[in-house]
């Protein structure tokens, strides 16, 4: 997954890996969320306190809502949680929990710097190389948020993913009226 923040009213370009996506010879999906020209809502970056490595740009807030640019499972030391020991818990999905719950508190960090909680979040999609990691990421959001729904999508993606040792990656969608 790929996100570029360089268009003067673009919001985020994520680029995901994605075989047999949409047609049989494609090999990208490319989402698109920008202000059209004109536009009475304002784009503006949010100063969020995030590893340099967790993230694939800025976090912009565009009117009511912000879009935390691709979060990616990097502590602050640059590393993947369970990237070697995934293999050996993959039964109980461990990887994805542990990452799961790595970006979460970096949707977190987002939520915080806008005045929200993640009560705000509308949508919580994640990119995985492997679906039944998602039962970690799931566990995970109940660990954190008991019965508070989860908007969330989940795709399953070629790997490898973007960190190596990566099982998922994450954007958000949080509202901040």
């Amino acid at each position: 997954m790929i996100t570029l923040i360089n268009a003067k009213n673009n919001l985020g370009i994520t680029v995901v890996p994605a075989k047999d996506y949409a047609t049989t010879e494609g090999m990208v999906e490319i989402n698109l969320i920008a202000l059209k020209t004109g536009a009475t809502r304002r784009k503006q970056v949010v100063a969020v306190d995030l590893p340099a490595l967790a993230t694939l740009g800025p976090c912009v807030r565009a009117g009511e809502l912000v879009f935390p640019s691709g979060l990616l499972p990097v502590g602050a030391d640059g590393a993947v949680p369970m990237a070697g020991q995934a293999a050996a818990f993959d039964a109980v999905a461990l990887a994805g929990q542990v990452q799961g719950a790595l970006l979460m508190s970096y949707a977190e960090a987002a939520c915080k710097a806008v005045g929200v909680t993640m009560r705000n979040v509308v949508r919580a999609q994640y990119f995985m190389t492997d679906m039944r990691e998602f039962a970690g990421v799931a566990a995970a959001w109940s660990d954190r948020y008991g019965k508070a729904p989860h908007p969330f999508s989940s795709i399953q993606v070629p790997g490898p993913l973007p960190p190596s040792g990566a099982v998922v990656t994450a954007d958000f969608w949080i509202y901040a009226g």
